[in-house]
């Protein structure tokens, strides 16, 4: 069922489908994306050049929290978080 649905909901173009076990009540996070480092600054000196860099995290950051009710069901809490890279500077 789990493939049919993402079949539809990606029209075929399936990137990635991670799984997570979390426990009852304990809040399980996971990450879908790559980590992009750029140089924050360069400092010319009498020692030399410096380069600075920094790095951000870029895709798909999915927050879980379940709660298993007496009556067998379940209630979750999903709080998804996406960051884009939107360009470059010089």
């Amino acid at each position: 069922i789990s493939a049919s649905l993402d079949k539809l909901a990606t029209k075929g173009k399936l990137i990635a489908r991670p799984n997570a076990f979390v426990q009852d009540g304990r809040q399980g996070e996971m990450f879908v994306g790559d980590v992009v480092r750029y140089v924050q600054s360069i400092t010319n000196s009498q020692n030399g050049i410096t380069v600075t860099t920094g790095e951000v995290p870029v895709g798909v950051r999915l927050s879980v929290l379940v709660r298993c009710g007496g009556d067998g069901n379940l209630t979750l809490d999903l709080r998804p978080r996406m960051t884009i890279l939107k360009g470059f500077t010089d």
